[in-house]
Order: C-alpha cells, then structure tokens, then sequence
C-alpha cells in the first residue's frame, strides 16, 4: 500500500518499526563488518535450512539476510522520514557487502562458492553463493565466477539431482563420513547431503544468464520429479518432499509447501 501509516501502529508499547529495529539488532554482529557471527557455544543458527549443521566464526547466510534486511530497513526509514537511519542503515550494508568476499571467497581452494562460515563446517556453500547471487551482494569479478563455478557444478553433477539442490558440493564435502564438518544428520541425509527443491529457483535464476538451456534443463528436471512423485497418486508418493535422494533414498516430510512456494516466488518474475 505504501502507507508507512502501519509501520507507525503500537503492539503492546512498541510500534511495528520499533520491532523491525529490535529484530534487526538481535543477532550476534562484528561491529567492523556487519557480519553475523557465533560461536559453538552459543550455537546460533544461521538460517532456518542449515539448524542441524554446526557453523562457527562469522555466518554467510545469516550475513546476506542482514544485508537485504539492512536495505529494506532503510527503505522503510525513509518512508517514515527517518533519513539519519536510512543513511545508517545503508552504511551497515555497504560494510557487509565490502566484507563477504574476503571472509568467504577463497577462489584458490573452491573457485567461484562461498564459504559458509569462517569457523567450523566451512565448507563451500552453495545455497549461500546461489542466495549471494540473487541478493546482487557480490562485485562483478565474483559474479562472474561463481555463475561459472555454479554452471561447471551442475555440468558436473555434483550439486543438482531432479532439479534440487545440495547444500555442500559432492567432489567437496568434509570427509567421506560427512558433507558439513560438523553435522546432527547423517551423509547424504537431510541437510548434510540430500537434495532440496527449497533452493531450485535459485538455482535456475543463476544459470539463466549464462546458459538458458541449462537453467530449462534443471526446471524440468524438478517439474519431471515433482510429476512422478506427486502426493495425489497415493501411498508411497509424497513430493513435493521438504528433501530427498536417489533411488527413493532420503525422502521426509511429504507436501512440504516451501519446496514449491519459494521456487514460485522466483521463477514467476524470470
């Protein structure tokens, strides 16, 4: 509506913007980058898909939600007439864009992924780097790479199977026991090595730049998947599921919205 009337409403003594803030604030942040960080005792969970996995030091995906959050923020401030707070807000999103490639690029080692964290369970992260991707966070040179590094992994195999999405490459997890450095799941189970199609739209919003027919490739792979495995034929078929793996290995939690409604979200505007 672009009434900023709203932001203005009173919930029990604080008015809806003054919760934004609050939310904003809430985690755990290094005052020189902007950067969301946590340690293993604190455990703070980076993202709503990776809470099984153990992640330390500074977090990529909870970074790149900080950073989208800072630049809706601002927008809102600005509404509000709030122009000393959006200019800071805008700055404390300058300093985490600043700050994502050298503490999570490492081009050496894993090309164009990001790290998913600076501390335990680094490992390349490819929701991350998808999730950077669509946010537009990264420079030019690392766009460029990690398109190409996303395209060469799907060529590969490594990282799509029936249009969903792996979190850790296969040719780059930890060890041959586990994907992640540290994990509650075990390999190639839920988050530490199924397959998603949670993360499909980014996926396919990536490669679409680079190679069309790839990104139609991956979509028709998850429509095919979704098609063959569509809860209404009965006992046994359940997609679309919150995750899965080959040969009907992996598979929980049938006719889970997200895995659909997300990729939706995005792929409706391609």
């Amino acid at each position: 509506t672009r009434d900023a009337r709203a932001l203005q409403t009173a919930v029990n003594g604080l008015s809806v913007f003054e919760r934004l803030q609050k939310a904003f604030a809430c985690p755990a942040t290094d005052p020189r980058t902007g950067l969301v960080e946590t340690t293993e005792a604190d455990r703070a969970v980076g993202f709503g898909f990776c809470d099984a996995e153990v992640h330390t030091g500074k977090l990529l995906f909870a970074s790149l939600l900080r950073y989208r959050a800072a630049g809706e923020l601002a927008e809102l401030a600005t509404a509000l007439g709030r122009r000393e707070l959006a200019l800071e807000l805008g700055s404390a999103q300058a300093a985490i864009r600043a700050s994502i490639p050298s503490n999570f690029c490492d081009s050496r080692a894993i090309g164009g992924w990001l790290r998913a964290s600076t501390g335990l369970s680094r490992q390349p992260d490819v929701w991350g780097t998808l999730f950077a991707l669509h946010v537009g966070v990264l420079g030019h040179a690392e766009s460029v790479a990690a398109r190409s590094t996303v395209a060469a992994a799907v060529k590969g195999g490594t990282i799509a199977f029936e249009g969903g999405v792996r979190h850790v490459p296969t040719d780059m997890d930890f060890s041959k026991a586990t994907a992640w450095e540290r994990s509650l799941a075990g390999l190639n189970t839920y988050q530490n090595g199924g397959y998603w199609h949670t993360a499909s739209g980014w996926l396919i919003e990536s490669l679409l730049p680079i190679d069309r027919d790839m990104a139609r490739q991956v979509f028709g792979e998850m429509i095919a998947h979704l098609r063959s495995q569509d809860f209404r034929k009965g006992p046994g078929f359940g997609a679309p599921w919150e995750v899965f793996g080959p040969n009907g290995r992996g598979r929980q939690n049938p006719v889970y919205l997200a895995s659909v409604a997300l990729p939706f979200g995005i792929l409706k505007g391609l």
